[in-house]
């Protein structure tokens, strides 16, 4: 039998073998890890029914329709047909408020722009409805 040996880095005794707390450990140290994992890709804190029904996309994908997506990390795009937009998202009192939002202003023929107003939004079935910064109802997206 190999004679155990002093491990001088971690002040362990061992024999070639894993040390003895870390199989009792592991499963708290995976349950941990995954937990922070989920939080930090949830921009609502906790899942909400909100949150989850605004995921994905909206509007046509035509390349000359308003569109915008909405991604789990908080992060926000979209175009109103010419221009595009980024920013993030979060939800706040059952409403998604949307954050830092930039857009290019290039010049477009026909374009009615609408889009770039959004401030908050609510989705109603398979319906969001856009609100500018006064509570003014601008415009509405479908689900594609």
């Amino acid at each position: 039998m190999r004679e155990p040996h002093r491990d001088k880095r971690a002040g362990m005794r061992h024999a070639g073998r894993m040390a003895p707390n870390l199989p009792r450990a592991l499963p708290l140290v995976l349950a941990v890890l995954a937990a922070a994992g989920l939080s930090a890709c949830d921009p609502a804190g906790g899942g909400s029914p909100v949150q989850e029904r605004v995921l994905g996309r909206w509007g046509m994908d035509d390349g000359a329709s308003a569109w915008l997506r909405f991604d789990a990390d908080g992060s926000l795009t979209g175009s109103d047909g010419c221009n595009r937009l980024s920013g993030s998202w979060s939800v706040d009192d059952g409403r998604v408020r949307t954050l830092g939002v930039v857009r290019t202003l290039m010049w477009c023929e026909n374009l009615v722009e609408w889009i770039g107003d959004l401030d908050t939004l609510e989705v109603e079935g398979d319906v969001l409805v856009v609100f500018d910064a006064d509570g003014g109802r601008v415009g509405t997206l479908t689900r594609p």
